[in-house]
């Protein structure tokens, strides 16, 4: 009977270990679990400061978009301000070409003037050098 008691204290004693062991495989455990539960708030905590600047980034690409279409309304009206400014130069081109064309008609009709003047000075020219003969003459013949 003592052999058996022996061996019942050798396995009391080993179920003892077994139990210290597996008591102490559970200290372990509940710790992590611990961990993990403080590692869980914490990224939930960081979720919440990422869900917080996605916001911010949401609100300031809203912002970038409205800026934008103001800009875009901008260089509308700028379109429609230089597609009235295009107009207005081809009517001033319109006009300076009427102009350029009184010029050049003008011009045309000075020049023509000017030729009948020339060919009337250059005879009236011709009709001095004849005078001037003739008064010579005369001069001569009443001398």
């Amino acid at each position: 009977m003592s052999e058996q008691l022996n061996r019942l204290e050798e396995m009391m004693a080993t179920l003892i270990k077994m139990q210290g062991a597996q008591n102490a495989r559970m200290d372990r455990f509940e710790k992590d679990m611990r961990d993990v539960k403080a590692d869980m708030r914490d990224v939930k905590a960081d979720l919440n400061d990422v869900k917080a600047d996605l916001n911010d980034v949401k609100a300031d690409l809203n912002g970038v978009k409205a800026d934008l279409n103001g800009v875009k309304a901008d260089l509308n009206d700028v379109k429609a301000d230089l597609n009235g400014v295009k107009a207005d130069l081809n009517g001033v081109k319109a006009d300076l070409n009427g102009v350029k064309d009184t010029l050049n008609a003008f011009r045309s009709e000075t020049n023509s003037r000017l030729t009948r003047i020339e060919r009337h000075l250059r005879l009236v020219d011709i009709d001095l050098d004849r005078t001037i003969d003739d008064v010579e003459l005369l001069k001569k013949s009443n001398v």
